[in-house]
């Protein structure tokens, strides 16, 4: 089902597809005079329509999210947790990944070379969170063995999670972002074992957890927007400055 609205002269159309999990409308754009619409299953058209036209001013500004993978093999530029460091491929990866001014990966061809820096992504935000996971774990006093963490590229969400399995997803993208946004996210989704709602509990569960979820969930927002748009050196400024006026308040 499509919903077409005439913006400034330009046809604009809306493509929707309807998750019976989802909760909320959401639109994202696909590309220059096209969006994606993804809303729950009781939503109806002309609800759908509301919002879009709510909406119009801030959604014409909004352009098509880049391939963040594609856009640091092209520059060379790679953003691992916060910080910017020369991307280099090499046949024998010998030097660690995580120096402070490169990011040593694999050679290979253009699709071997994205497989590859995603797969060492994955590595890494793995060595940083797995640490993390015990003891947060262990403040819920949950057992490792009752909780499974996988990884994903998610387009709207940082995070997710199925309490009934007891698995916890996470975006890759999160490899990205300052160290303390992920570790705010895993701690956010294994709250929800416990509470599976955001009431009063679960952020008083949260807040156990990690400090300043709040600030920290708006600042994510705010570099995501930077990531998406291929704006590196502003997504690198603003995680610099977060970190600096975040030591300043400690």
């Amino acid at each position: 089902m499509n919903i077409v609205r005439v913006w400034e002269g330009t046809e604009v159309v809306f493509s929707i597809r309807f998750n019976k999990r989802q909760k909320r409308i959401i639109i994202r754009p696909s590309d220059t005079r096209r969006f994606l619409v993804t809303a729950p299953r009781s939503a109806s058209r002309a609800m759908i329509g509301t919002v879009i036209d709510e909406h119009a001013h801030d959604l014409m500004k909004m352009e098509p999210p880049i391939d963040v993978l594609e856009e640091m093999i092209r520059t060379g530029n790679a953003l691992v947790f916060g910080e910017t460091r020369r991307l280099v491929f090499s046949e024998s990866v010998r030097e660690p990944a995580n120096t402070t001014s490169c990011l040593h990966v694999r050679e290979g061809a253009q699709g071997q070379r994205k497989k590859a820096l995603k797969k060492q992504f994955n590595t890494m935000l793995d060595a940083t969170l797995s640490p993390v996971k015990h003891t947060l774990l262990r403040r819920l006093r949950l057992h490792d063995d009752d909780v499974e963490i996988g990884y994903r590229l998610m387009k709207s969400r940082f995070g997710s999670c199925n309490a009934v399995r007891k698995r916890i997803t996470l975006n890759t993208e999160l490899v990205h972002y300052p160290r303390r946004c992920s570790i705010y996210v895993l701690a956010h989704e294994l709250a929800h074992l416990i509470h599976p709602d955001h009431s009063s509990r679960f952020k008083a569960t949260l807040a156990g957890l990690v400090e300043d979820s709040e600030q920290t969930d708006r600042m994510m927002k705010t570099l995501r927007a930077h990531l998406l748009a291929g704006r590196f050196e502003c997504f690198s400024e603003t995680a610099a400055s977060w970190r600096d006026q975040t030591r300043r308040t400690t």
